[in-house]
């Protein structure tokens, strides 16, 4: 059933969304598809380090005889419908009720990043990264230590956020080792060391590319590494970050109340350190990143499922999920076109928020439409509060 909702959802928003043929970095992508990533001398840093999705379209385009735009379509639903199904297996994790599990998938499905904007850019390489994100996560929290590490270096030859997870394992094998005698363990402590600086080092010493975008680029560019003071002093790119976080977390924005926060802290204890951790690398990561800071925070899906499942699994009314729902579904223009770049670039930049350093009037609207949004639910919730005190003393 949860995989049968997933297709659904999938669908569904589908139908309401529009196409844009590959421009910027899907273009690089499109000729890694074509071209392969060997004796290719139109590569560039860093798409060329990312060439899971391009190799998995060019061989549904080979195998099912459909051209490549195609392949990469149908890439891009499958890794849609995986992302959300593997959001239900960890939200079920914190979860008794499969019905309660679903609740964080529905929000999740509606957040822009993670089907939406796939699926009107599917020639991008997000979503298939997005899935391996999650299943990571899911290895981690069961303890599956290597079945986390593997996921992640698979999962950083499609991006490297992949990053993210690979170091909370290792992280973990670490503090495990040191409560165990020498022996075995530390050979493959030190070969998953090993592995894990090989998966992120060879590519980008052994690869040629023709150029480099990249935000900083130590090995091509070493003059951008003083974006590492520069970005973080940037006023603007942070008034952006700060506008993407309250957007990408806008489901637990709504959701949350001190009584609930509580319940997260008391019930993530033995994982908080690794949760503040993979929270704080993801920050890292954005700030560092380019200009399309929404993707980059979109990442932290597995921190905000398992945050949603917590507080689905105590959950009494559901209304203030529906409030949460519908909020999400207008904030998110689910159901509208995405204006096309060719034809009014500022229109599609603005139309999701935090584009790098550009901030406008655009950008103070959609902090007002978010406090909207809580105002909203805060009203809801003070009603509901004064409806359940006069209603459950008489049952």
């Amino acid at each position: 059933m949860a995989l049968a909702v997933a297709i659904f959802l999938v669908a569904g928003i589908d139908f309401f969304t529009n196409v844009m043929p590959p421009k910027w970095d899907t273009v690089e992508y499109m000729d890694m598809a074509r071209s392969g990533i060997f004796g290719n001398d139109h590569l560039m840093a860093p798409f060329a380090y990312r060439p899971g999705m391009p190799l998995l379209a060019r061989l549904v385009s080979d195998v099912a005889a459909i051209p490549l735009e195609d392949g990469f379509l149908w890439i891009t639903r499958c890794s849609a419908i995986a992302f959300l199904f593997l959001c239900f297996l960890l939200s079920r994790c914190f979860t008794h009720s499969a019905v309660r599990a679903m609740g964080p998938v529905l929000l999740i499905s509606l957040s822009a990043m993670h089907v939406k904007v796939p699926l009107f850019a599917p020639t991008a390489v997000d979503v298939a990264a997005y899935p391996l994100m999650v299943l990571a996560f899911l290895f981690f929290i069961r303890g599956r230590l290597w079945g986390c590490f593997w996921t992640a270096c698979i999962g950083l030859f499609f991006k490297e956020f992949l990053a993210i997870p690979l170091f909370l394992a290792l992280w973990r094998m670490i503090l495990d080792h040191r409560k165990e005698p020498p022996g075995r363990n530390r050979l493959m402590l030190s070969l998953a060391i090993l592995l894990a600086l090989s998966v992120i080092l060879t590519p980008r010493l052994f690869l040629h590319v023709a150029g480099t975008v990249q935000e900083i680029d130590p090995l091509h560019r070493p003059r951008s590494l003083g974006r590492l003071v520069l970005n973080p002093l940037n006023p603007l790119r942070n008034v952006n970050i700060l506008l993407d976080l309250c957007s990408y977390w806008l489901p637990c924005l709504l959701l949350a109340t001190s009584q609930r926060m509580r319940e997260v802290r008391e019930f993530l204890r033995p994982l908080e350190k690794f949760v503040i951790g993979f929270l704080a690398l993801n920050l890292l990561l954005v700030m560092y990143g380019g200009t399309n800071i929404l993707i980059f925070i979109s990442y932290s899906a597995p921190i905000q499922i398992m945050i949603l499942a917590i507080w689905a699994e105590k959950e009494r009314h559901p209304v203030e999920w529906i409030i949460a729902l519908m909020c999400m579904g207008l904030y998110n223009r689910v159901f509208s076109a995405i204006p096309l770049p060719d034809e009014n670039f500022a229109a599609f930049i603005d139309f999701y928020e935090g584009w790098g350093s550009r901030v406008n009037l655009s950008t103070l609207k959609h902090f007002l439409e978010i406090a909207m949004y809580l105002g909203v639910m805060w009203g809801a919730r003070s009603i509901l509060r004064r409806h359940t005190k006069t209603v459950l003393p008489q049952e």
